[in-house]
């Protein structure tokens, strides 16, 4: 919890102390798609929580698109696939018709015996959108070697996110409210 005005709490960026040669857990909030002028600039003010840890903490200075002419999913698979995927456009909804079996970080940490869970927001039960918006929620869209059979266990409640007892990738997947798209 950060300090009266909404700041970020003292730390919460690094520990003061060097990278280490190899991270050993990552977590990545996935939030709508803003430029950096409305996130780390004024126009951010609606969130200043989440504007003080734009303008204290990492970023990315040159971002692009997975897909600028494709709406969120696209750009949410993007991000743990690595490319655009042809199967997964115009916000379709998961199915054999709407998916990849592109290679993705889920599917290398397991082969690497890591974990990856995409934590969702608003959902109640494993491998559901219930709750929240399936096209912002890319571990349901992976559909390529044995990654249906992970679904229920790499897309989980965020209930269930643990600070003390983290997988060593966190996909997190808040409502569109939360993500800054709605509300």
């Amino acid at each position: 919890r950060g300090p009266a005005g909404g700041g970020p709490a003292a730390g919460v960026c690094n520990n003061g102390q060097a990278a280490p040669a190899q991270y050993q857990k990552g977590v990545v909030f996935s939030f709508e798609n803003r430029t950096w002028s409305s996130v780390g600039g004024a126009g951010f003010g609606s969130m200043p929580y989440l504007h003080a840890l734009a303008q204290s903490c990492s970023y990315f200075s040159s971002w692009t698109e997975t897909n600028p002419n494709q709406n969120s999913l696209t750009q949410y698979v993007g991000q743990v696939t690595g490319a655009a995927q042809p199967g997964v456009v115009n916000d379709c909804s998961p199915s054999a018709s709407c998916s990849t079996t592109a290679d993705n970080i889920f599917r290398q940490a397991r082969a690497a015996g890591k974990t990856a869970i995409n934590y969702v927001e608003g959902a109640t039960t494993g491998c559901s959108a219930s709750g929240n918006a399936a096209k912002h929620i890319p571990s349901l869209y992976m559909w390529g070697a044995d990654d249906r059979s992970f679904c229920s266990a790499q897309t989980r409640p965020y209930s269930e996110f643990n600070v003390n007892n983290l997988p060593n990738f966190a996909f997190i997947t808040p409502t569109l409210c939360n993500d800054g798209h709605d509300c």
